[in-house]
């Protein structure tokens, strides 16, 4: 067995950066959220739940012929079909943030999915969902514009108001709605 590697020398391309540091929150509904009220790739789900009830259903018919889904020409067009569906999105997606704030620095919540408090349904959409994909797309983003790639942990990041720094779990009322708390000076 021989592995071949290409590597592709990437010119860092003139970048001007517009904005500081822009804060992007991972979700399924929508696949990337601002603090500001923004989002992008909407409905994004529809198509992962879509996909999944194919993917499913095709290796149950696989297993009860007793066919691995590794030796089907069908599974496999499916998967890559899947694959190349998602690299597109979510490079065009993360390409229009890019183009629209100009970032310095991108944060973004650890891209670490599983949970033993979601379904097993919930569990195999998230390790198809394209986190590697999103990965390797930051990581270009890096080497290209220089644009600085930080990964925080995302407990509490969504109950946490960007305007303040403030904790609450009552912040949160509903995926689509963030209630903010402003700070007064009391003298």
């Amino acid at each position: 067995n021989v592995t071949i590697t290409l590597l592709k020398d990437v010119q860092k391309r003139e970048y001007k950066p517009k904005t500081d540091k822009i804060a992007l929150d991972l979700g399924l509904s929508n696949l990337f959220g601002r603090s500001s009220g923004d989002l992008f790739g909407r409905r994004f789900i529809d198509y992962l739940l879509k996909v999944d009830e194919k993917v499913t259903a095709l290796q149950a018919r696989l297993q009860k012929n007793r066919i691995k889904p590794s030796l089907s020409k069908r599974y496999k067009r499916l998967i890559k079909k899947t694959k190349d569906y998602l690299k597109n999105e979510i490079n065009r997606i993360i390409n229009k943030i890019v183009k629209l704030y100009a970032p310095k620095e991108i944060v973004i919540e650890r891209l670490n999915f599983q949970s033993p408090k979601l379904s097993k349904r919930l569990n195999r959409i998230l390790q198809r969902f394209g986190k590697s994909i999103i990965k390797q797309k930051l990581d270009s983003l890096k080497e290209e514009f220089g644009i600085k790639i930080t990964e925080i942990n995302p407990a509490y990041s969504s109950q946490t108001c960007s305007k303040c720094g403030y904790v609450d779990k009552s912040n949160r009322k509903n995926q689509a709605t963030f209630k903010y708390f402003f700070k007064t000076n009391t003298n």
